[in-house]
């Protein structure tokens, strides 16, 4: 096997060095003497030296900070995916139910599903003064499943001042949420409405005794 000079290959790369050198520096004066002879040899020389100086100085920065050079542009930031769900509101006749739209965020989980239904409903219409139908704030405690009905556990709720309750609202309201929850989670069939865990109260009348103690 022939042996590697290495003597020859440290030579010749040496003089390849050296001619490039010599090339680079015949270029430097050439360039220096074009610039000297124009005005405007001069300014495109001091463009090009300025780019290069900032190009010199972005790559010392990626090197430092472990930055990709090529990553100049920050990235898209995701586009929050919307669903269109149907909402129906109480009105405030206290027997009929308004059809409403709106886009929510996409959610996997059931219960937060439930949870955003129940508070676009208790807000009302976005179109209509609604507020008298819904005359309660309400908090929910938890919201659980069983087989194919979901329970919404409701904790104490206060009605808001100056508000006449209007006859037939509490079960318009118990059946917009219904409605709306089973029709947007089809594997809901039904809804039940507990105040501390207790079914069947009158949430207009727990939400009034506080205020006539």
């Amino acid at each position: 096997m022939k042996k590697t000079d290495f003597r020859t290959i440290k030579a010749k790369t040496r003089e390849y060095a050296q001619e490039c050198a010599t090339r680079a520096r015949e270029k430097a004066v050439e360039l220096w003497k074009r610039a000297e002879s124009s005005r405007t040899e001069r300014n495109r020389l001091l463009v090009l030296f300025i780019s290069l100086a900032l190009i010199f100085n972005y790559v010392v920065f990626c090197y430092h900070t472990e930055k990709n050079i090529f990553d100049v542009f920050p990235s898209f930031p995701e586009l929050e995916t919307r669903d269109e769900r149907t909402v129906y509101i109480p009105d405030t006749d206290g027997k009929t139910l308004l059809k409403e739209t709106r886009l929510v965020p996409e959610m996997d989980d059931r219960g937060e599903s439930v949870r955003l239904l129940f508070t676009l409903v208790a807000a009302g219409s976005n179109f209509e003064n609604t507020s008298m139908a819904v005359p309660a704030n309400f908090v929910i405690r938890s919201v659980w499943f069983f087989e194919d009905t979901c329970v919404i556990d409701l904790a104490l709720s206060t009605v808001r001042e100056n508000t006449e309750i209007i006859p037939g609202s509490e079960a318009n309201f118990r059946q917009a949420i219904e409605k709306t929850v089973t029709e947007n989670i089809p594997s809901i069939k039904n809804v039940l409405l507990l105040e501390r865990g207790i079914p069947g109260k009158n949430l207009w009348e727990v939400a009034v005794a506080p205020k006539k103690r």
